[in-house]
């Protein structure tokens, strides 16, 4: 299966394409190398087969799925059966109408903007001892796991949003529009992880 992503040496980027590399996709990415963190990242799929950055030109094949990572739709137009948007913001009625919108979610995991105590979601910083991160926060892998499951769906909804199962209980959720994922480990376990993966590699880490 081919991919194409952008924004690939984002965060969020860097784990699908990762994930996708592993599952033995073919993915392009597309990305500006404009920090030390996103060439330390690049070094991550530099020598893989399966993975090309930037290409000048795409073959003419059809590939399975664009992934527009924190992006609007660029300019080059992409041969995809689909188009997945990954949003921060709020989802509207207005984008294109071939393109599936879904907000992120609070999503935490090694290379985001981090230090000891938190992190940042859009201009809000999430304390890791807060109310907010352990009832909606999602460990990037089980995102990036249900995000692949949902993008093979022929019948996908134009504006979804992905959520922890922990608020599944909120008042006004439309279940057709909201899809709920359950930790392969308790939140705990992965904030450990991740937290230590800081500790290796603090000084390639920023917090705005």
């Amino acid at each position: 299966m081919t991919y194409i992503v952008t924004n690939c040496f984002q965060w969020v980027g860097f784990h699908l394409v990762k994930h996708l590399l592993n599952q033995g996709c073919h993915v392009v990415g597309f990305d500006e190398i404009s920090s030390e963190k996103k060439e330390v990242l690049s070094m991550f799929f530099g020598r893989n087969d399966l993975f090309s950055l930037n290409p000048n030109k795409l073959s003419e094949q059809q590939y399975e799925t664009t992934v527009l990572v924190d992006a609007s739709l660029p300019k080059q137009t992409f041969n995809s059966k689909r188009t997945i948007q990954l949003s921060y913001d709020t989802i509207t009625n207005e984008q294109e109408s071939s393109i599936v919108t879904i907000k992120l979610p609070l999503l935490f995991g090694e290379w985001m903007e981090m230090n000891e105590e938190g992190f940042y979601y859009k201009n809000d910083f999430i304390r890791f001892d807060s109310e907010q991160f352990l009832s909606e926060a999602i460990y990037i892998d089980d995102f990036i796991q249900c995000l692949l499951q949902v993008s093979k769906s022929d019948y996908l909804s134009q504006a979804l949003e992905i959520k922890s199962s922990v608020n599944k209980k909120m008042n006004g959720d439309n279940p057709k529009k909201s899809i709920y994922v359950r930790d392969n480990k308790p939140i705990q376990e992965n904030l450990k992880v991740v937290q230590s993966h800081y500790n290796k590699f603090r000084k390639l880490y920023s917090v705005i």
